[in-house]
C-alpha cells in the first residue's frame, strides 16, 4: 500500500479512531508483536486463473472456510496490538457468507480491513454489505485491459460482469472503502499497461498498480512450467532477485489459515511450516514460541527455504504504481 493510501485510510478513520491505531501500532513495536495479521476467509475459489499458484498445489487444511466465531476469538486475541488484516490467503474471500460480519467485528474494534478479490461475486447486495460493514480497502485482481486478455489470464471470470461490479463498488461508496486495481503483468497484457492505466481513471478507482509474476517452489514441473512460460518478454517486468532478508514480511506478520494454522506468511499456502493453532492456543504464546521466534531469526531460510527461494516479497521492484 502507498503512502498516500496509507494516510487516506487513516484520515477516513477519524482523528479519535487514528489515534488509537497509531497507539496499537506504537505498541506492538515496542513489544515485538504482528501490527498486521492475514486471515484467511476460505482457501476456494470460484475461478481457476493460469497466473494462480494457490488453486494448483495440495493443501493440508482441515476445513475450507472459516466460521465466524472462530474469526471472533482471533480478533479477541489481537484488538491491542493489530493494526491491519488482509481477509484473503489462498482462497476467493467472498464465497465466505460470514464474511461482512467479520469485517463488522474487525472494525468495531479499531482494526482496517482489506480484502482482494477477483471481483466476480461483488453483486450490489455483497458491494452494499461490506461498506455497510466498514471495509476500508478493497483489492480488485484485473489482469487485462481488454476482455481477450483478461479472460484469457482469468479463467471462468467475465469481464463486461467485473467491470460492471466496479462501477457499483465505485457509485456506492463514499469516502470509503478504497478501491485498487491491480495488474499481474504476462505476456498476454505487458502490451496493455497504458489501457489499464486509462481504464483506472476512467472507472475512478482510487489507487492501480502493476505487479511482477511469480511462481512457487509448490508446484510440480508441469505447472510450474506453464506459469513460467507465462513471465513477459520485456525486461523492465521480470522479477529479480534482490535483497529478501531486508523486505521479509514475515518478521512483522502472521497468517493464520481457514482452520486456524497460523503459518508464516500468504506464500505457504501448503502448510510447510506450522506454529500453532490460532483457534485453539493464545496467539502471542504462538507469536512468542521458541519454534516460531527463532524461524523469524534465522537468515539462512532466505536461501534454504522453499518459500524463501520463490517469494516475491522486495516491495522495491514487484509494484509499480500507476495512480
Amino acid at each position: 500500500m502507498n503512502r498516500k493510501i496509507r494516510i487516506k485510510t487513516l484520515w477516513n478513520r477519524g482523528i479519535i479512531n487514528s489515534i488509537s491505531l497509531i497507539s496499537k501500532y506504537i505498541y506492538a513495536r515496542s513489544f515485538s508483536l504482528p501490527y498486521t495479521l492475514m486471515i484467511e476467509p476460505s482457501d476456494l475459489c470460484n475461478l481457476n486463473c493460469s497466473i494462480c499458484y494457490t488453486q494448483k498445489v495440495k493443501r493440508k487444511r482441515e476445513t475450507n472456510f472459516l466460521i465466524l466465531e472462530n474469526f471472533k476469538k482471533v480478533i479477541d486475541n489481537v484488538k491491542n496490538h493489530c493494526v491491519y488484516i488482509n481477509l484473503w490467503i489462498a482462497g476467493e474471500p467472498l464465497l465466505n457468507p460470514e464474511l461482512e460480519k467479520m469485517v463488522e467485528y474487525a472494525n468495531k474494534q479499531n482494526i482496517i480491513t482489506c480484502i482482494s478479490t477477483n471481483a466476480m461475486l461483488l453483486t450490489k447486495e455483497r458491494t452494499k454489505n461490506l461498506i455497510a460493514a466498514g471495509v476500508d480497502r478493497v483489492i480488485i485482481s484485473f489482469d487485462g485491459a481488454t476482455k481477450e486478455s483478461y479472460e484469457k489470464i482469468r479463467l471462468g471470470a467475465k469481464f463486461e460482469t467485473v467491470v460492471e461490479n466496479i462501477k457499483h463498488l465505485i457509485a456506492f461508496k463514499k469516502n470509503k472503502p478504497l478501491v485498487s486495481l491491480q495488474l499481474v503483468i504476462t505476456k498476454d497484457n505487458e502490451t496493455e499497461i497504458h489501457l489499464f492505466r486509462e481504464m483506472a481513471k476512467e472507472l475512478k478507482v482510487d489507487e492501480a498498480y502493476t505487479k511482477t509474476l511469480y511462481t512457487a517452489s509448490q508446484l510440480d514441473q508441469e505447472t510450474s512450467r506453464k506459469i513460467i512460460s507465462l513471465i513477459p518478454t520485456k525486461e523492465r517486468y521480470i522479477r529479480k532477485v534482490r535483497d529478501r532478508m531486508k523486505h521479509c514480511l514475515a518478521r512483522e506478520r502472521a497468517a493464520i489459515q481457514c482452520d486456524g494454522t497460523v503459518v508464516p506468511c500468504c506464500f505457504d499456502v501448503q502448510t510447510i511450516y506450522s506454529f500453532g493453532n490460532a483457534f485453539n492456543e493464545n496467539f502471542r504464546e504462538i507469536w512468542r514460541s521458541k519454534k516460531y521466534t527463532e524461524f523469524r531469526k534465522n537468515n539462512e531460510k532466505f536461501t534454504k527455504s522453499p518459500l524463501c527461494s520463490a517469494c516475491g516479497c522486495n516491495r522495491d521492484y514487484t509494484l509499480n504504481k500507476l495512480l
